[in-house]
């Protein structure tokens, strides 16, 4: 078959003497050739990065190609307990939500183009801002 083409196909089936009509007829498309989109390059927060909100946007740099971007985010550098699995991010920007306060959440990113995934980006970490008690809040000074 050729890279790149959507097909369309249909069954029927025979025994001696008889077929049957057609199926209703199905489609799919083939991979795009070639090796696909790199593994997106993080960009912030930065790596190791503290005081983080628990809304923190996540950035990262634009692969070539790549049409949609998975992001996953971990309180394991294993990625053994997944917080957030997000896939089909049309940009390269993502906001990660209500996060736990004095938390430290590692992230990655995969990117995808018609068929065709990326190795994860290397896992970045960062260290949500620690919430302060009502007693802390009322002492800080005034700006």
């Amino acid at each position: 078959l050729t890279n790149g083409t959507v097909y369309y196909w249909r069954v029927s089936a025979s025994d001696s003497g008889r077929t049957s009509p057609y199926s209703a007829a199905w489609s799919f498309t083939t991979i795009v050739a070639g090796a696909g989109p790199a593994a997106p390059t993080l960009l912030s927060p930065a790596d190791g990065s503290s005081e983080i909100s628990t809304s923190p946007m996540l950035t990262w740099r634009a692969e070539p190609g790549a049409t949609s971007y998975q992001v996953q985010i971990s309180t394991s550098s294993a990625f053994s307990t997944i917080v957030v699995d997000q896939s089909g991010i049309a940009n390269t920007s993502y906001s990660a939500g209500s996060l736990t306060n004095g938390t430290v959440y590692y992230w990655r990113v995969s990117a995808s183009d018609s068929g065709r995934t990326s190795p994860y980006s290397a896992a970045w970490s960062f260290t949500t801002i620690v919430a302060l008690t009502a007693q802390q809040e009322f002492r800080r000074p005034l700006p």
